[in-house]
């Protein structure tokens, strides 16, 4: 079983390493990969939003991996996720959602976008120190325990802000059309500690009842930092009947 995960804004590929050591302390068998999305070429933020998908897909099937893939993604990262298992729903055997949007209202759509078009501004102008800062007060962050270390070294300054701008939830189709026919077996995990999105579990599962979906005790929007034990063990929980079929 090959796990493909999808970091989030900010978010690098070794975010995932505590989760996928507890899945493997849990004692489920997995390969695991997390592609610098930003900047792999046929990746990153020049391919718009509702291609990315299938841009991820076709890399995918390039990709040595287990004939058992299982896609993973946290904030950005789900939602980029939720664009491939809509391309390709065979190409999955499984998938876990956590703290993702499926989507924003058609009305909605105008004032994220505004907001993400001014935060993609100051990642071009402003002190790193300074966003990170202010990027971490929002309140979408506020029961989260852990805040991850981020250096400036690490990251494009102009990839992190035209990824805000052209994945802004603003250019997103509201996808819980999709998600109501999906038949790939998925897991939607929130924060307890993050009410919009604990509330949006319980959306999830009233839309497609097939979904299995999980709120993580004393975890804010960032789940993979706050609880990587608790997580991984659900994860590892989720995945074990999809192994042996």
């Amino acid at each position: 079983m090959t796990l493909f995960c999808l970091h989030g804004f900010l978010g690098h590929p070794t975010d995932f390493q505590w989760c996928v050591r507890a899945i493997r302390e849990a004692g489920l068998s997995v390969d695991s990969t997390a592609p610098d999305y930003l900047r792999h070429k046929d990746l990153s933020c020049h391919v718009p939003l509702k291609k990315w998908g299938s841009a991820f897909n076709q890399w995918v099937e390039k990709e040595r991996s287990s004939h058992h893939r299982v896609l993973i993604g946290y904030s950005q990262g789900g939602r980029l996720a939720l664009h491939a298992l809509k391309d390709n729903p065979d190409l999955w055997t499984a998938a876990v959602i956590i703290s993702a949007n499926p989507g924003l209202k058609k009305n909605e759509r105008p004032a994220r976008l505004k907001n993400d078009e001014r935060w993609a501004q100051l990642f071009l102008t402003e002190s790193f120190e300074w966003l990170l800062n202010e990027w971490n007060k929002q309140p979408v962050f506020a029961g989260s325990i852990q805040e991850p270390e981020r250096f400036e070294k690490d990251y494009d300054r102009r990839q992190l802000s035209e990824s805000l701008f052209q994945w802004s939830a603003g250019h997103q189709e509201d996808l819980r059309a999709d998600i109501k026919k999906m038949k790939t077996p998925i897991l939607w995990i929130a924060g307890e500690e993050d009410p919009k999105y604990a509330e949006m579990c319980k959306e999830i599962k009233a839309l497609n009842p097939k979904i299995e979906t999980e709120v993580i005790p004393d975890s804010g929007h960032r789940v993979i930092f706050d609880q990587p034990q608790k997580l991984g063990k659900r994860i590892k929980e989720f995945l074990l009947p999809q192994e042996i079929q």
